[in-house]
């Protein structure tokens, strides 16, 4: 929430740049690298290709005009005491026709801004709130090497500017630069009118003043989706990312740029364990032997014998395989020096999560540690959702995990109450509070990494100069690609007023929690929470992956593969697409339930049993590439019994046949169902089904037809003895 005194200021940002501007004389500098922007370039063609999602800093505002103008890079990213200041970036030609004649004009505010709400309101006001008022004009200190654009072109432009030709106050606090521009009409001439432009914030302060404790949070954080088979889906568009100038290699150059006593890491252990995959080879589930089988005596064969080599990468497999070994190794070695925080694993959807499955929260947990822990990173566990914002419900759920929360999460009492509120007490539960107005001053392009960059300092310097030194937390955007920016972003934030440090620095700086029972969680969030059936589907192909590894006894790690699977599917990332979601989930039950399948009970139809027991026959198939363990278990009426094997063990692809014995207890005929189960007694899916007929009434009732024979035989005897004394009588 903008607070009020900003609604008034924000006039004050057209009327600062319609102030009249002095004339700048040209400085030589170093060209830009032009093979590292092809390369970029190129880059972003693959992404589009490949059917990515473009990120946000990638996503500008609709522009009515010709040109897309970004800044890549102030340098210094401060406003030096004496010396030059340096813009570079690029133009784009949005029309449809080769535009001429292009002039890239610098130009600056003349007043600072001294306070988050004046920054607040400079970021807010329109992209043509007359940036350029009179600008410069004279040729020695424009950019107008680009004597045409084609349609869609880009070129890149520069400017450079000696601080004492700078049109500013001089005073302390945050300027906003910039640049418009102008190009020839279709008649050749010009109509004075800004064609494109863009603008930043770049702070000047005083050496002397203290420092502000600051911590910025680098989130690796991105969908993660698996085939029905168990590989990771989309693997052009990971190369894509994982290639220089890819997002995610961008991401890992921007944490590698600053120190691991200055960087925080926020992690979705599920990543990093997609980009092993993919350096592994992007393997489908393993089902074959993870442990050592035991060796019988005089079992040599065994113990020689070995497995099948995996065929050969290939194509956009080996190129993505290369590119995540890479990758990989570098993100590792900096993560065990660096402060880590751990999401839940697959950036579970904690918001509904904490409404429909509590167990999943506490499953991601548990599962995000013990990944990074196999990669020899220790991490703290976090819940960050990429919206900041949490249901009092979710709160109770993240028990001692770190949480970051916007300051839109806070209720409207906390805007007047405080403007700066480092931390909240919600409960039991505490969490830390960013400001996720943090964007840069141009309107087209609010969160580059050069313009948050800028923000970052702009809000530094503000604090600094009017002796506020509260610590500062920003967490970047989720879906950040730093670009160009990323090489230099810590080391243009290493400023006098800026003390950079972990998340624990900030911690440590923080004197009290703010206390609430209440949190800002609008409707519209409730209505893109995933919803339980996601959950439910979830739960179902996680034990799917839990029965099917108990019938493989030499496998020990497909049920946990399975269910991390399952978490990716109840991600925060998952929101865009459910019915995708639940789409996936199912194709990968399938797949399991498919080869569960191939463990077939073979029975007789119909068992005739001629005296009170007798046996039968079950064959058992194994049509798995691996051996199975699992045992069968009868389901029929109480007065019948069926004793059957305690453990059937089966060699890959073979058939064995067993003898089960039926005791009834009573005549007729009776139904059974044979349930092939895991030792656990878990049903595997597979039933064989028989009817048997019983003709024997059992011990108890030969008894009593004996006894009454015996009494029928007594009854004639003392008949026929009656006869004979009568008969003699």
């Amino acid at each position: 929430m903008i607070p009020p005194v900003a609604r008034f200021l924000a006039p004050l940002v057209s009327v600062a740049f319609l102030l009249p501007t002095a004339t700048m004389t040209p400085a030589h500098a170093e060209p830009s690298d032009p093979g590292h922007h092809k390369q970029r370039a190129q880059t972003s063609e693959a992404r589009k290709s490949a059917g990515g999602k473009v990120s946000r800093s990638a996503r500008r505002a609709p522009t009515k005009d010709s040109f897309e103008v970004t800044i890549e890079n102030v340098s210094p990213a401060v406003i030096p005491k004496k010396g030059a200041i340096t813009l570079n970036g690029s133009v784009t030609n949005l029309t449809e026709s080769t535009l001429t004649g292009l002039n890239v004009h610098p130009l600056s505010s003349y007043a600072p801004f001294q306070s988050t709400a004046e920054l607040t309101a400079a970021a807010d006001a329109d992209a043509d709130a007359n940036l350029g008022g009179e600008r410069l004009q004279n040729p020695a200190v424009l950019d107008n090497s680009i004597s045409q654009l084609a349609a869609g072109a880009t070129a890149q432009w520069r400017v450079r500017v000696p601080v004492k030709e700078l049109r500013i106050t001089g005073s302390e606090g945050v300027y906003l630069l910039g640049v418009q521009v102008l190009s020839d009409s279709a008649d050749g001439g010009r109509d004075g009118l800004a064609d494109g432009r863009a603008r930043t914030f770049v702070p000047l302060v005083d050496n002397q003043r203290d420092p502000v404790t600051t911590g910025v949070v680098v989130p690796i954080r991105r969908a993660v989706t698996f085939t029905a088979e168990g590989r990771v889906d989309g693997v052009d568009l990971w190369a894509t990312e994982l290639a220089p100038g890819g997002r995610l290699a961008d991401l890992l150059d921007l944490i590698v740029s600053g120190t691991p006593a200055t960087t925080t890491v926020l992690v979705d252990p599920a990543v990093v364990d997609a980009v092993q995959q993919l350096a592994d080879g992007n393997r489908p589930r393993n089902m074959a032997a993870t442990v050592e089988p035991e060796e019988e005596d005089g079992d040599d064969d065994a113990a020689t014998e070995e497995t099948e080599e995996p065929a050969p990468l290939e194509g956009i497999d080996a190129r993505a395989a290369e590119l995540a070994t890479a990758w990989l190794a570098r993100l590792t070695t900096q993560l065990k020096s660096s402060d880590v925080l751990a999401l839940p694993y697959g950036d579970v959807d904690v918001a509904a999560a904490s409404q429909y499955s509590g167990a999943t929260i506490s499953d991601a947990g548990a599962a995000s540690s013990a990944s990074l822990l196999g990669h020899g990173v220790v991490s703290t566990p976090a819940v960050a959702p990429p919206s900041g914002l949490l249901p009092m419900t979710a709160m109770k759920s993240t028990d001692d995990a770190v949480v970051l929360l916007s300051n839109h999460a806070l209720p409207e009492r906390f805007a007047t109450e405080a403007a700066d509120t480092a931390a909240i007490q919600v409960g039991d539960s505490q969490a830390l509070i960013y400001t996720d107005s943090y964007r840069g001053a141009d309107p087209y392009d609010r969160t580059s990494a050069v313009a948050m960059r800028q923000r970052i300092l702009a809000e530094a310097a503000v604090r600094a100069v009017s002796g506020d030194t509260s610590p500062l937390l920003v967490n970047l955007p989720a879906e950040l690609d730093p670009g160009y920016a990323a090489d230099s972003f810590f080391d243009s934030l290493d400023q006098p007023f800026v003390d950079l440090g972990p998340l624990s620095d900030v911690r440590s700086q923080i004197k009290e929690f703010a206390e609430t029972d209440t949190l800002v969680y609008p409707q519209r969030q409730v209505n893109a929470e995933l919803s339980p059936s996601h959950f439910t589907a979830a739960d179902r192909l996680a034990e799917t992956g839990a029965t099917l590894d108990e019938l493989l006894p030499l496998n020990d790690t497909l049920a946990a593969q399975v269910r991390e699977e399952a978490l990716t599917t109840v991600s925060v990332h998952s929101r865009s697409d459910k019915l995708e979601a639940l789409t996936r989930i199912s194709a990968s039950t399938d797949w399991l339930r498919r080869h569960l399948a191939k463990v077939e009970l073979s029975t007789p139809s119909f068992v005739i049993l001629s005296a009170e027991s007798g046996p039968f026959t079950m064959t058992v198939t194994n049509g798995l590439e691996q051996p199975v363990a699992f045992a069968v278990r009868a389901e029929t009426d109480a007065e019948l019994q069926i004793k059957a094997p305690a453990t059937i063990e089966l060699e890959a692809n073979t058939s064995r046949t067993f003898t089960l014995t039926a005791k009834a207890g009573t005549i007729g005929v009776h139904q059974v169902d044979l349930v092939a189960v895991t030792l656990d007694g878990s049903p595997i899916g597979t039933v064989g089904q028989l009817s048997v007929r019983s003709n024997s009434v059992g011990k108890v009732i030969w008894v009593v037809l004996g006894v009454g024979v015996g009494i029928l035989f007594i009854a004639i005897a003392i008949r026929l003895g009656k006869r004979i004394r009568k008969r003699d009588a």
